[in-house]
Parts: structure tokens; sequence; C-alpha cells
């Protein structure tokens, strides 16, 4: 677990380390490694902040007290637009049961909870929901050396699967219809999403 700005720096130079030498992303390694692994981390944390003493956010922010890190697996391949989903989450009673297939999980690397975005099944307005996972629970495989894209490949920003994982009414956030893929207006966690990735302070590239 990532409990200090030094740890993730640490933990950026060791995945840097076993980049074949001489390569590009080994020489970026201090200026995008480490930023793109947690970019998902303060993401989320900074979307569930919004929940209060509502439930998962109790739960999640107790972890990340105790030093525990976020991923996320949101994106998928074949679909409509960013928001559109395959992956789907089917309530049943006391809790839900999630299955698909995501890609570009950055942060997963080493992370406690895996945030897990999909659509709920049985639903006609296509609503979604977030879903918090262990990456050790049963139906949840992670792929993440299958990162085969120029750049940024020390983050093994790889493939994750779900097959009929089941996570608890209380790990599980219930958003409603998505928003216009073009007309919705601006949200501030887009904002900070953006903000994020245009802060890298210079030489350790952390945000704080």
């Amino acid at each position: 677990m990532l409990r200090t700005a030094r740890d993730a720096l640490a933990a950026a130079n060791r995945v840097a380390a076993a980049i074949a030498p001489g390569s590009a992303e080994r020489e970026r390694a201090d200026a995008v490694l480490t930023p793109q692994l947690l970019l998902s981390h303060y993401v989320i944390a900074h979307n569930i902040a919004g929940l209060g003493a509502r439930q998962p956010a109790p739960r999640i922010f107790a972890d990340l007290l105790a030093g525990a890190q976020l991923g996320n697996a949101t994106a998928e391949r074949g679909t409509a637009h960013a928001l559109d989903r395959r992956t789907t989450a089917t309530r049943r009673v006391g809790d839900w049961v999630v299955n698909g297939t995501k890609y570009y999980a950055t942060g997963t690397l080493g992370a406690a909870w895996i945030a897990v975005s999909a659509r709920i099944a049985d639903r006609d307005s296509a609503d979604t929901a977030t879903l918090f996972v262990r990456p050790d629970q049963p139906g949840v495989t992670l792929h993440l050396e299958e990162w085969s894209a120029f750049g940024q490949r020390g983050t093994r920003s790889g493939r994750v699967t779900l097959r009929d994982v089941t996570v608890p009414a209380d790990l599980v956030i219930d958003e409603g219809p998505p928003p216009h893929p073009a007309d919705a207006p601006p949200s501030v966690a887009g904002a900070f999403d953006q903000a994020l990735h245009g802060t890298r302070p210079p030489r350790l590239g952390l945000v704080y």
C-alpha cells in the first residue's frame, strides 16, 4: 500500500526499473508513472467524498486513511460512447452481482479497492452504478500485463474481468440515469479530473 508520497515514488521507480533500458517510458518514469498510477485514486476519492456519512464513503475512507490505494475499472471496448456500459450490475436481495470486462484500468496496480462502473440490469433508463470490489475476491481477474499500447507501459493499465462478482449493497452507488454524452452540463468531477491531468510539479510528478 502507498502511504506517503515517498512510497508512491519508490513504487513508480521499481516499475520503471523493470522496463527495457533506454526506453522512452523509463526516461520519463518520474514524470509520468506516479501521477498516472494515482490519478484514479484522487478522482474517485474526491467523487465519493460528496456522499458524506453515507456508505460506501465511510468504509472506503477508513481504508484510505490506513494507506489503501484506489484503482479504476471504467473504460470498455466496442461501446457507442464513453458513458455507454456493457458491464452489468444485477441487484439481488442484500447484494449485487457484476459481470463484464474493463480495459485501460489505470491505478489497479497495487490498489486495495477497484471502482467498477456498470449499467444496472433490468432498467429501461440505462441507469449506472459504481461498485467497489477487491482485486483478490472471487470472480475478479487482473490481466495488467496486457497493456501494450505506446507509452505508459509501466502503469500496467491492462484488462480486468469480472465474472459473477458478488458486491455487498453498502459498496454500491446507484447513480441513476447517466448524463447525456454530448449535451450534459460541465461537472465538478470532470473539472477536477482534468485539473489533475494538468498538475505535475517538477521532477516528482506528484499531485497533492
